[in-house]
């Protein structure tokens, strides 16, 4: 047993147990502070449509209530701050940390209370398809219900790409849960505007991260 703690301080002196985020000595993944930056936003105090925060009880923000940016109801988990920007570089480069995210995902969904999805959709973007892929079969499994490929990326000019409807079927009648990167709303407009005509009875999203700053 002593032999074993020797063993286990000289590797801890040599190779450094560090949280993943902010380099500090940690023996778990994360360090407390870092655990709390990206605890997900509590949606009671939230707008309920596009997710801003809230002084009040009310349940829409004066934008939506004048006019809404996105077309859909859409929340996210992570704000956006340099441990989120952080975690979002490390889950692009890490497929272990899929289901992580995919678990706080699912557990962000249930506390907003949102009616159980009859399709689950990856909204896909350049770089990030394959790991928003794989938290989307991970989080469809949590839920059980089908993830399908309904849209798939088209490249129109030099670094500039437009989202597609793949799918031929109508949504007519389905209900709708969009898992997305980054909450680009431009982005997520276009990912809207494709699916309207097959006819959903609703569309959520559900965002990892928000949308970054226009200072950044």
């Amino acid at each position: 047993m002593l032999k074993n703690q020797i063993i286990s301080s000289w590797l801890d002196l040599l190779f450094p147990p560090l949280c993943a985020l902010c380099k500090q000595r940690e023996k778990n993944l994360l360090c407390s502070d870092c655990q709390e930056w990206l605890s997900p936003p509590d949606p009671k105090i939230r707008c309920r449509h596009c997710f801003a925060e809230m002084e009040s009880s009310a349940p829409l923000c004066n934008r939506c209530i004048r006019s809404p940016q996105l077309a859909a109801p859409r929340a996210y988990l992570f704000e956006d701050s340099p441990v989120a920007n952080a975690w979002r570089a490390l889950l692009l480069q890490d497929e272990a940390l899929a289901q992580i995210a995919a678990s706080l995902l699912v557990f962000q969904w249930g506390r907003l209370e949102w009616p159980l999805p009859d399709r689950i959709v990856v909204v896909p973007a350049p770089g990030k398809t394959g790991q928003l892929r794989t938290i989307g079969e991970s989080a469809a499994a949590f839920l059980g219900k089908p993830l399908t490929r309904e849209f798939c990326l088209q490249w129109v000019s030099f670094f500039e790409w437009r989202l597609q409807r793949s799918q031929e079927d109508l949504l007519e009648g389905l209900s709708l849960l969009l898992i997305d990167f980054e909450g680009n709303a431009n982005w997520l407009s276009q990912a809207l505007s494709e699916l309207w005509p097959a006819y959903p009875k609703e569309v959520r999203i559900l965002s990892l991260f928000a949308e970054k700053s226009e200072e950044e």
